[in-house]
């Protein structure tokens, strides 16, 4: 138990520090951004593909397609929790986008039980408007549906019936600086389940420079809270590889790591 203990908080002082050096770089970075000129008036560009807790206004463009892979992996008093969600979208139009969602693996361990099994399944529509009269403002509105057809030790708590679930959301963006290299962003959904819902918020900023964007998210639902720094490196090839740490800021001292390997083409 006191090595657990110690195990526990050598972690704990870690994840600490790499929170301090993360914030510090993230609100560097931002300040220097918004505030740098630029004589580029070039269309702008996609900063970034995928945020980590919340989501963006961009779509997949007319016949372009998008696999990415997202581990998380989470540790709480209770139990621990890895699991590696799979996602697939495509374009119909440059604004209408379909995704496909599906949890291959979840492996959920404590003191007395450790299982491992599969995840539901989801599909989604996401319709974007993109630079809205080119005022820099981005609007996407989302309706997805999860199948409850994982499997039931994992997915349900015990004696409960798995239920699907609804997923409505819209998110509003807005270009930040001459060459749009920044953008500041809010997110509000609702997820329903039987007869129940709960809300949810989500809203931050992230900005680029050349093939790294750094973000900041601060993610709020009804029954925890979250600020996410996240770093993400995107290639010209079509990859992107993404990884934020979310920190709870109401008494939740969950570790908690999220990641995103994706990959584009047409």
């Amino acid at each position: 138990m006191i090595n657990l203990l110690v195990i526990q908080a050598i972690r704990f002082n870690h994840f600490m520090n790499f929170l301090r050096r993360t914030f510090s770089t993230v609100t560097l970075c931002l300040l220097f951004s918004v505030s740098a000129e630029s004589a580029d008036e070039s269309k702008p560009t996609q900063i970034l593909n995928e945020l980590f807790l919340s989501d963006t206004t961009y779509p997949q463009e007319k016949g372009e397609w998008q696999l990415t892979l997202s581990p998380e992996y989470e540790d709480n008093d209770e139990e621990s929790r890895f699991s590696i969600p799979l996602s697939l979208e495509f374009g119909i139009t440059d604004q209408l986008q379909v995704e496909l969602e599906y949890t291959p693996y979840i492996d959920i361990s404590s003191d007395d039980d450790d299982q491992q099994g599969q995840g539901n399944i989801e599909l989604g529509l996401q319709y974007s408007w993109v630079d809205i009269n080119e005022s820099g403002l981005n609007i996407a509105l989302s309706y997805s549906h999860e199948f409850a057809n994982g499997d039931r030790a994992i997915i349900s708590e015990a004696g409960e019936k798995p239920e699907d679930e609804d997923n409505i959301y819209v998110v509003f963006s807005k270009d930040i600086g001459a060459n749009s290299n920044t953008q500041a962003f809010l997110q509000l959904g609702r997820e329903l389940q039987g007869n129940e819902h709960e809300d949810y918020a989500n809203t931050g900023i992230y900005s680029s420079m050349g093939n790294y964007a750094l973000s900041m998210e601060l993610n709020w639902t009804q029954e925890q809270s979250f600020i996410t720094p996240g770093i993400t490196w995107a290639l010209d090839n079509g990859w992107e590889f993404g990884l934020g740490t979310p920190i709870g800021i109401d008494g939740n001292a969950n570790f908690k790591l999220v990641s995103h390997i994706l990959f584009e083409w047409e």
